[in-house]
């Protein structure tokens, strides 16, 4: 059984946008999108993507964002009903790690 698997990074000039395919020993990214943004838009960008015949499968989101505002990354999180990682500098440390060894696996 194949399941998809949607990842948000939000920034503060973009927005991008990965789905993922899994299937029982493998993964593939099948979508990509990186939208120049002003945080503002943020908000606007996301709900527009969730419309898409992509989005519309997808049975989990994680989202992150570095470099912006809490008090904008609440508003965004509360208007689309999505958890928000704040990214600090270990976290993104540690996410990094993550994705080099899932080069190896």
């Amino acid at each position: 059984m194949k399941s998809l698997y949607g990842i948000i990074l939000l920034e503060k000039t973009t927005v991008i946008i990965r789905l993922y395919e899994v299937s029982k020993n493998a993964w593939k990214l099948i979508h990509y999108q990186n939208v120049a943004s002003r945080p503002e838009d943020i908000s606007t960008i996301l709900a527009t993507f969730f419309t898409t015949k992509e989005a519309q499968f997808v049975s989990q989101w994680k989202t992150g964002a570095r470099g912006l505002p809490q008090v904008l990354l609440n508003n965004v999180s509360s208007s689309l009903g999505l958890a928000i990682d704040t990214l600090t500098d270990i976290r993104e440390q540690e996410l990094l790690c993550k994705g080099l060894f899932t080069e190896l696996w």
